[in-house]
């Protein structure tokens, strides 16, 4: 059986109510229509992933000393969720992430 609605979204789940709580008996592949299969009569739910808007997140330090540990300190943001910091050569190069700090810490050198 396939059910089309244009509030359906690619990887929307697809629920038969059971008098055993939910089953999942499907997944929308592509945005508006979703193919589901059932052996009897069932009651279906369809459910959406909802994505919140979070408030930005700043890292609050930006400079530090050569050869010296450089404290990765954030302000702002209004989640939960972990922060994960990646190093990238840019005007710099050298650059790394070291161990698991709290908060994390930074170096880079000179080349």
């Amino acid at each position: 059986m396939s059910v089309s609605d244009p509030g359906i979204k690619a990887g929307d789940t697809i629920y038969e109510v059971t008098t055993a709580g939910l089953e999942a008996v499907g997944t929308a592949t592509v945005d508006g229509t979703a193919t589901i299969t059932f052996s009897s009569d069932p009651t279906f739910l369809i459910a959406a992933t909802v994505l919140f808007a979070q408030s930005a997140l700043t890292i609050t330090t930006r400079t530090g000393t050569l050869g010296s540990a450089l404290a990765l300190l954030t302000s702002g943001g209004s989640g939960t969720g972990a922060i994960t910091f990646t190093a990238a050569n840019g005007t710099a190069s050298g650059c790394a992430i070291s161990g698991v700090h709290s908060p994390p810490r930074a170096r880079a050198r000179a080349s």
